[in-house]
């Protein structure tokens, strides 16, 4: 079943594209309780609430160079968002 989820943490967005979950959105917000702007990525995936899951219980990631992928994917969705061309 396709599930929907919000993070500010990069290390999680890599380790859900990881298991090729896709982000749908980046944006900014406000978090709470700090009132702090942060940066938001909205995915997208069939299972991602249990990799969620697994992410928070175990924390399990790759290589620190595996980050510039999930940069890359995330600057890509911001460059189309930018472009009004997201769908």
């Amino acid at each position: 079943m396709m599930g929907r989820l919000s993070t500010p943490n990069v290390l999680e967005v890599s380790y859900l594209l990881e298991r090729r979950h896709r982000i749908l959105e980046v944006q900014t917000r406000t978090s709470w309780p700090y009132g702090i702007l942060e940066l938001c990525v909205t995915m997208e995936g069939d299972g991602i609430e249990l990799d969620h899951g697994s992410f928070l219980r175990y924390g399990t990631v790759g290589p620190l160079t595996d980050l510039k992928t999930c940069f890359e994917s995330v600057m890509e969705v911001v460059e189309r968002q930018a472009e009004g061309g997201w769908s």
